[in-house]
């Protein structure tokens, strides 16, 4: 090929890239699924679990051996404020099938909440550097959505 045809080959080139790029307004575009389906399966676990944390390891430096705390989750997302004179939290995703991960840092240390929702019911553990809790939380009807 000649230098001098080049330009052309390559303007036509372009011509055709940019039409295979157009849309084909002749067909519909596919629906994009509803956002509220792809949440709702981890919203049924939505609401505010209450209960207790007991202890089960102690460097010590724990607090009381049963503590009272409340665990909220809307839109899958669920929080606990695990100390409450410091107000540290932790927090994460509730997985479909109802288990959940908590991450949150505390004065000296990074803690991790593991555990299950099934039915109306959260058991699990709350772990730090120093101190360890079983955790038997409930939620009752006036927290959850129906």
């Amino acid at each position: 090929m000649t230098r001098v045809h080049q330009p052309a080959f390559l303007a036509l080139g372009m011509l055709l890239m940019a039409g295979g790029c157009q849309q084909d307004m002749t067909r519909p575009a596919p629906a994009a699924p509803a956002a509220q389906a792809v949440a709702a399966p981890a919203a049924r676990f939505d609401g505010v679990y209450r209960g207790t944390f007991r202890l089960t390891r102690n460097s010590g430096q724990c607090g009381a051996t049963v503590i009272q705390r409340t665990m909220s989750v809307a839109n899958g997302q669920a929080r606990v404020v695990y100390d409450t004179d410091q107000g540290f939290s932790a927090s994460g995703a509730v997985n479909d099938d109802g288990r959940f991960e908590l991450v949150g840092r505390g004065a000296s240390a990074i803690i991790r909440i593991q555990g299950q929702i099934q039915g109306n019911q959260a058991i699990g553990t709350f772990e730090s550097r120093n101190c360890g809790y079983d955790i038997h939380l409930s939620r009752g009807t006036e927290g959850r959505r129906i």
